[in-house]
């Protein structure tokens, strides 16, 4: 891994990477379920120059890799950290991402619609 200080911002690779995770998730086959909802992000130091996303969902085990497709049509690629039922503010939306990940995906509203593939 290239650690050179050549980078010029942290967003860099965040905005044109599909992420970290997608030889995994390639290598899985065929995923045949997805899922659609509200998504908000949280904030996390990760992911800006190493393009490890993450997300938050229910009914997705801790630890999968799954694919995040925006409503513009962007994916990355992401790690279930946990579930949202263990947050207390996780109620009123579907999912949550890394402020990294709704970067690297061009979502700048504060909640959004993203559809998940596992």
């Amino acid at each position: 891994e290239n650690n050179n200080s050549n980078i010029t911002s942290n967003t860099s690779f965040a905005q044109n990477g599909p992420g970290y995770f997608e030889d995994q998730f390639n290598s899985k086959g065929k995923h045949k379920k997805h899922v659609s909802g509200t998504s908000k992000t949280f904030k996390t130091a990760s992911g800006w120059s190493d393009g490890k996303y993450y997300i938050l969902a229910d009914d997705i085990n801790p630890g999968t890799i799954v694919k995040l497709t925006a409503e513009n049509g962007k994916s990355v690629y992401a790690k279930v950290l946990w579930n949202m039922s263990d947050l207390k503010e996780g109620n009123d939306v579907n999912f949550r991402v890394s402020n990294a990940t709704a970067a690297a995906l061009n979502e700048n509203n504060p909640s959004f619609i993203l559809t998940v593939y596992y």
